[in-house]
């Protein structure tokens, strides 16, 4: 009789087995429950069900079923993985971590087990660890793509351009995917160690968007290959040809972006015009920081404006904060498109393209009648479906309008209504960072990432004329990123490097009471600091900025003619070096500075101006383009 009810519980688990297998789940849920009914410790039954469900993403009846298989078989690997996976997706960490971490021994057999930890400590932000199991995941299974693709992700993230160029290239040995071509070839460094690697690596773009064929396509480039060239702005380099091919290319093989909204060709029937503005970055970010007085302020009267974002999890939040319906969009490129064109846009605008890869991607679409952009990105995008990009006649040179494939608009006004930031009441002072006694500080508030080769001869010389110099700056996002620096540095400054200085970030109205406090501070000339200067002169700090020819470069010196001020405006590396002497060394010079900024920084903050004149461009661009 048992064997018989044995036999027969197998035979429907072999069913449900068929039916899981050709997508027929709703019989499938049924046969395996019927075989747990006939047997209860059917091992395979209560796993496969619980798989079912994991696939449906139901994670609560998963780990249901598969505690039950755990009972069954405590010590079985492939339980203890699907268990991890549950309570990862149920964000229950730290039991995810248990589970997996007991598993390990079944790795071998499982390699999936150092995947999915590699997925849970980089979810963690504990990146080394997340290295380390998707290095063991390969050697477990040495063709597991996902492992493969997630380490190189990984590495190019903290700056190993070699290291993630030669995991590409192992995937590639066995597993065509143009998507990770495409991701291999277009690596650029995060801390460049020369100038020779960039124009090295610019190059090998060049030559590879000539030589990849046309034939081979990318359905969704957003998920395939998932990144932009976000890094070339650092150069210092004109980028405008090599955006324009690079996007032809993406155009040629990704056909899917060449969309256009089904209203386009209509005459609009809206009461008011409809206006998209669009960004991943609405909070939390430099962004959202510098549009928050346009987004706050555009007249509800004139225009209906819709908030398009790539995440829900801010939906209510920016709804409440700036009382207008916000959209949250799909991380698929299709659906994006779709529920975009639903809203049959007069005018979209991006707050930035090039930051991350949805919004790059998006903006090949012909989702609203015009397209802009504006300088969260401070680059031009090289996309055709891009028709103006709106800039200001502060930030701008003479034959600016070289320098970008759209249609270039310079404001007469300044380029934002910035919220002043609350005066500080804090004190902190070098001595309390445990920063050297008898130092003058000059000190660099910026990115790493933006630390150009060609900044290090300026720091070099500050060093060499100023024996108390120090020079701050302050550790990345990953230690990796700073050991990338500090290893440059003891290269290209061999005298003096000691004495650069990285501390760690911190707070607003700490960073600017600190910088109050220093000596002197330091913009980068090949990517000039926008928000951030909008904040040191808010607090009437002295930044020395050398202006170049991109807008990219007259950030801070944008912000020094709008007040009508240039004593922190240099022309040349040499006299850069010079005035940042002048201003740590001359107290006076100095202190006189700092009046200056102090009396004039209002012409910066809450400019209304802007507002209203970024409005009767949407007009005039929704009028003449009806």
């Amino acid at each position: 009789m048992s064997t018989i009810k044995q036999s027969s519980s197998h035979q429907i688990f072999e069913q449900a087995l068929e039916n899981h297998l050709s997508g027929q789940f709703q019989d499938a849920e049924q046969k395996y429950r019927l075989a747990i009914n006939r047997n209860f410790y059917f091992f395979e039954a209560h796993q496969h069900l619980g798989l079912l469900y994991f696939q449906q993403n139901s994670f609560d009846q998963a780990l249901n079923y598969f505690q039950q298989a755990f009972v069954i078989k405590p010590d079985d690997g492939q339980v203890l993985n699907n268990l991890g996976m549950t309570f990862m997706n149920l964000g229950l960490s730290d039991r995810a971590y248990a589970c997996l971490k007991k598993a390990i021994p079944f790795a071998e057999q499982f390699p999936d087990i150092h995947y999915n930890l590699g997925v849970l400590k980089f979810g963690q932000k504990k990146i080394e660890q997340a290295v380390h199991h998707f290095t063991n995941a390969i050697k477990a299974h040495p063709h597991h793509v996902n492992a493969h693709k997630n380490l190189a992700f990984i590495l190019k993230e903290m700056g190993e351009t070699e290291h993630a160029d030669t995991v590409y290239e192992q995937v590639l040995r066995f597993y065509f995917d143009p998507g990770i071509m495409v991701k291999k070839n277009m690596l650029l460094p995060v801390i460049p160690e020369s100038m020779n690697q960039i124009i090295m690596l610019r190059q090998r773009i060049w030559n590879f968007i000539k030589k990849m064929p046309t034939d081979i396509q990318i359905q969704d480039p957003y998920q395939e290959i998932g990144s932009t060239l976000f890094y070339l702005s650092y150069h210092g380099l004109d980028n405008k040809d090599l955006q324009y091919q690079v996007a032809n290319f993406y155009q040629s093989i990704c056909p899917n972006l060449s969309y256009t909204a089904p209203h386009i060709d209509h005459k609009s029937n809206h009461t008011k015009p409809r206006i998209g503005i669009i960004s991943c970055y609405f909070s939390k970010h430099t962004i959202g920081k510098v549009n928050h007085g346009l987004i706050h302020n555009l007249s509800r009267k004139q225009f209906d404006i819709i908030l398009f974002q790539a995440s829900n999890s801010q939906e209510s939040y920016l709804s409440q904060k700036y009382s207008l319906p916000v959209v949250s969009l799909p991380l698929d490129l299709k659906s994006c498109q779709e529920k975009i064109s639903a809203y049959q846009l007069d005018l979209l605008f991006y707050l930035d393209i090039g930051m991350e890869p949805l919004t790059y991607f998006l903006a090949f679409s012909r989702l609203a009648k015009v397209q802009c952009v504006s300088w969260g990105h401070p680059e031009t995008t090289g996309i055709k479906t891009i028709d103006y990009y709106i800039s200001s006649e502060y930030i701008e040179g003479s034959d600016a309008k070289n320098h970008y494939t759209e249609k270039l608009i310079c404001l007469k006004n300044f380029i934002t209504c910035f919220q002043r930031p609350q005066k500080t009441v804090k004190t902190i002072k070098p001595n309390m960072l445990n920063l050297p006694k008898n130092g003058r500080f000059y000190v660099c508030p910026q990115s790493l990432v933006k630390v150009h080769p060609y900044f290090d001869y300026i720091l070099s010389k500050i060093l060499q004329k100023d024996p108390k110099a120090h020079i701050i700056f302050f550790n990345a996002k990953y230690e990796h990123w700073t050991r990338l620096l500090k290893n440059r540095f003891q290269k290209r400054i061999p005298q003096g490097h000691d004495r650069i200085i990285f501390i760690q970030r911190m707070p607003l109205e700490n960073l600017l009471s600190f910088l109050q406090n220093v000596d002197v501070v330091l913009d980068i000339p090949q990517f000039s600091s926008g928000t951030t200067t909008l904040e040191l002169f808010s607090a009437g700090i002295p930044v020395v900025t050398l202006p170049g020819p991109f807008m990219r470069m007259q950030l801070a010196s944008g912000c020094y003619k709008r007040m009508k001020l240039n004593t922190g405006i240099v022309q040349s590396p040499d006299e850069y070096v010079d005035i940042s002497l002048k201003i740590a060394n001359d107290h006076q010079y100095r202190k006189q500075m700092v009046q200056a900024i102090e009396e004039q920084s209002p012409l910066l903050f809450n400019d209304m101006k802007y507002v209203h004149e970024m409005e009767e461009i949407f007009r005039k661009l929704i009028f003449f383009n009806k």
